[in-house]
């Protein structure tokens, strides 16, 4: 029954819950794997509830096993739950946790991520998150945000990969009025 949870039930979100709190967290990784590559495989899935999110949420508060913490995550960008999303990618203190959930940030929206991901890009000391933020900006194509960014950058090395995410928004007239603003 786990394997083929839907996160709708509350015997799901339970039954998971009390095999992380047993130490069995090895089922617990195999079920959100399984469900992860369902999903990437095309296998459909139901609405969930906003109850499954936030007792999948009490399980990632306190689970310690970053690799479960990372399906978790997953599993609740694929459930919509963008405020536990934001919050992961705003709080976070693992850097590989913090990067995986603005890769999930980059599945919305951006008119609901984009702001958000500006924030982040100011607030983020390290490089790696900051190429995320700017990878993540590139795949939405959401050159607004990466103009601010670029106007805004004062690495080299930042600045380009901006740039380099531009030129391939041929037909976005913001990336192509700040690009010929650059070669003047």
């Amino acid at each position: 029954e786990i394997l083929t949870c839907d996160w709708s039930s509350d015997v799901c979100s339970s039954d998971l819950y009390a095999l992380t709190t047993t130490g069995q967290n090895a089922v617990v990784v195999d079920t959100l794997a399984a469900r992860e590559k369902a999903r990437a495989a095309g296998a459909p899935t139901r609405p969930v509830s906003t109850e499954g999110h936030a007792e999948l949420w009490g399980i990632y508060q306190k689970e310690t096993n970053k690799d479960l913490k990372g399906l978790i995550l997953s599993t609740l960008g694929m459930m919509g739950a963008s405020e536990k999303i934001i919050e992961v990618a705003k709080t976070e203190k693992d850097l590989d946790l913090r990067n995986r959930a603005i890769r999930s940030l980059g599945n919305m929206r951006s008119t609901l991520s984009g702001q958000t991901l500006l924030e982040l890009y100011a607030v983020t000391p390290d490089v790696a998150g900051k190429k995320t933020v700017i990878d993540v900006l590139g795949m939405q194509d959401n050159a607004e945000a990466l103009v601010t960014l670029a106007r805004k950058e004062s690495d080299f090395q930042l600045k380009r990969m901006i740039v380099e995410r531009l030129v391939n928004m041929p037909k976005n007239k913001a990336a192509q009025d700040y690009l010929m603003e650059i070669i003047k």
